[in-house]
Formats: C-alpha cells, sequence, structure tokens
C-alpha cells in the first residue's frame, strides 16, 4: 500500500486487534450480563446489532449485508486515500491528523470484520434511551469530531479537484 509507512501500518493493526480481542472477552465470557456504568446513564449492554449499522436500525435497505459491506469497503478505501492526500497537503509532521485518520481507517476495517465475521456489530456500551456502541464507533466519532476541528484552523486550500487528481491520475507523480 503506497503512501503507508511500517508505523502506521502497526497503529492501525494495533487498533484492529485491541477491539477485536474486546469484542472476543465480551462474547465469550459476558455477552449475558448488563450493568451500570454510571448510574443508569451508561451502561455495559453486549448486543449484536444485526442490523449492520446503527443507521441500518432505521433505514432498511442500509441493514442489507451485501450493500452495507460494499458501501463500507469504499468508506475505507476513500478514507484512505483522503488520508494520503491530507499528508501530502499538510505536512508529514502532523501527528495529530494522521493519528486521526489512522483511527478512522481502523473504525472502517474494525466495521468490516464485524459484519464479515460477527453478522453485525458487537456493541456494548449503551447511553441510556439512545444507542449501544463500541470501541470502534470511538474511533470514527474522534476523527469526525477531529477532523472538524481541523478543518477551522487549516490554512491550506482544500479542493476535490485536487483530491481526485491526487488520488486518481496515474500520469502525475505522486508521493
Amino acid at each position: 500500500m503506497k503512501g503507508v509507512n511500517k508505523k502506521d501500518f502497526f497503529i492501525v493493526s494495533l487498533l484492529v486487534i485491541i477491539d477485536q480481542v474486546i469484542k472476543l472477552i465480551i462474547k465469550f465470557n459476558f455477552f449475558d450480563e448488563t450493568y451500570n456504568i454510571i448510574g443508569d446513564y451508561v451502561r455495559f449492554e453486549p448486543i449484536i446489532n444485526h442490523k449492520m449499522s446503527w443507521v441500518g436500525t432505521f433505514i432498511d435497505v442500509l441493514s442489507n449485508p451485501i450493500l452495507i459491506t460494499v458501501i463500507n469497503v469504499i468508506a475505507i478505501y476513500l478514507l484512505f486515500c483522503s488520508y494520503r492526500y491530507f499528508k501530502f497537503k499538510t505536512s508529514e509532521h502532523n501527528k495529530n491528523l494522521n493519528i486521526l485518520f489512522l483511527m478512522a481507517i481502523a473504525g472502517g476495517i474494525c466495521s468490516l470484520i464485524d459484519k464479515v465475521f460477527w453478522g453485525g456489530s458487537l456493541d456494548y456500551i449503551a447511553l441510556k434511551n439512545l444507542f449501544i456502541f463500541d470501541l470502534k464507533d470511538c474511533y470514527i466519532t474522534f476523527f469526525g469530531i477531529g477532523l472538524i476541528i481541523y478543518s477551522f484552523k487549516m490554512d491550506d486550500d482544500i479542493s476535490l479537484k485536487e483530491f481526485f487528481e491526487f488520488n486518481f491520475n496515474k500520469k502525475k507523480n505522486r508521493k
């Protein structure tokens, strides 16, 4: 994978392993248990979301395993392309942005593993009357929030045209 160094690959792999090991431990040791973490606002409450995604619980077509898996693969690819582009635009020294993208890529890979091997997402942290989530959802949420904050601070111009040229124009030299 051009554009990914060994350290980045290690970080993504580590984040994926942590997410999946937690799920294995829960599935085989604590799946039938529930308890309060912070009053009755935050609970440990493991379930497997067979609707394939949070959105799939509201929009039936997005709980189709084949469709949501294809969308997941496309999302991982676009995250990887965005990661390469932002590294090119902002310099390799922006460690915070780098970590945010690595978390998002790891979250996307974890989501794909969940769909393929778990038949849905093994979620285990419940927020009262809202939703149940897992560690990979935290990775993706931190990325989203961090990217919004970072975009307000960014001085470089970001354009979709340049993004597509950078990632898909084979004639141009790329890093």
